[in-house]
C-alpha cells in the first residue's frame, strides 16, 4: 500500500472524540514571534493567501491531535492573474507552551466545499500532501505549521475547504489558535470522525488561523517571475 493510501485510510479511521466534554479555554496570544517549522514561508508578489493567516486567540482544553481540522478558501481574495492560482501549502498555527520534542504526523488536503444551507462543509479531496512529521518544537511559543502540496495541483476557482489531519498525538499538546473574530459560520470545523463540527457551535471566539498559500500561474514561466514588478505598474496608473 502506497503513503497517500495508508494516509488516507487513517483519515477514515481518525479516533472518534466527543467535544461535549470539552469547553474551550481563551486566552489572548498578545505580541509574540511566529516561528516557522520549515522554510516554506509565504512569500510576497506571485504568493497569496486563502483562509484565515491571522492570528489572537490561544484555545486551552481544545486538541486532542488525531482529529481534523477545516477552513474555507476563497480564490476571489486574490488579485488578478493570467494563468489562476493553484495551492502549493498549507499553514496552520498552533501554540507550545513549553518545547517538545515528540512529533505528531499529520496530511494536508485541499477539498470541494460543498454547498450546505447558505454556507459550506468540506467535500471530496482535489489534492493531498504527504504526510508530514509536526515538531520538534524547540521553544514554547506560537508555531506555523507549513505542510507542501504536490506540485501538480490544479487551478482552483471555486471557493474550496483547506484541512489538516492530525494522525496521532503526543503527551505535550499544543493550543489552538484563531484569528481575533467573530466566529464566522460555514468558515471552521473541526471532525472526530463523526463529521464536520462547526467550530462556531462550541463557543469558539474566532475562526482557526488556517490557510492555504497559492501561487500564480503566470502564462510563461517569464512572466510568472516577474508578477511583484507586473503588479506595481498596475498599482502606479
Amino acid at each position: 500500500m502506497t503513503l497517500k493510501a495508508l494516509a488516507l485510510a487513517a483519515l477514515a479511521v481518525v479516533l472518534v472524540i466527543p467535544a461535549d466534554g470539552r469547553e474551550p479555554e481563551i486566552t489572548p496570544i498578545g505580541d509574540v514571534e511566529i516561528q516557522w517549522q520549515s522554510d516554506a514561508q509565504r512569500e510576497a508578489g506571485d504568493r497569496c493567501s486563502a483562509g484565515r493567516s491571522d492570528y489572537y486567540w490561544a484555545i486551552s482544553n481544545w486538541f486532542t491531535g488525531n482529529e481534523v481540522y477545516a477552513t474555507l478558501g476563497l480564490p476571489e481574495v486574490c488579485a488578478e492573474c493570467g494563468g489562476g492560482w493553484h495551492a502549493v501549502s498549507v499553514t496552520m498555527y498552533l501554540y507550545w507552551a513549553t518545547a517538545d520534542e515528540c512529533q505528531m504526523s499529520a496530511v494536508s488536503t485541499i477539498r470541494e466545499a460543498e454547498p450546505c444551507g447558505e454556507s459550506y462543509v468540506p467535500g471530496d479531496i482535489i489534492v493531498m500532501s504527504e504526510e508530514t512529521p509536526v515538531g520538534d518544537i524547540e521553544t514554547a511559543g506560537l508555531w506555523a505549521v507549513t505542510i507542501e502540496l504536490p506540485e501538480d495541483t490544479p487551478i482552483l476557482t471555486e471557493p474550496f475547504c483547506v484541512t489538516v489531519a492530525f494522525l496521532d498525538a503526543c503527551d505535550n499538546l499544543p493550543k489552538l489558535v484563531t484569528n481575533s473574530g467573530p466566529c464566522t459560520d460555514g468558515q471552521s470545523w473541526n471532525n472526530w470522525g463523526t463529521g464536520w463540527q462547526s467550530l462556531c457551535d462550541f463557543s469558539f471566539p474566532g475562526d482557526v488561523s488556517l490557510y492555504a498559500t497559492l501561487r500564480c500561474q503566470g502564462p510563461t514561466a517569464v512572466e510568472q517571475s516577474t508578477w511583484t514588478t507586473i503588479k506595481a505598474i498596475y498599482r502606479n496608473q
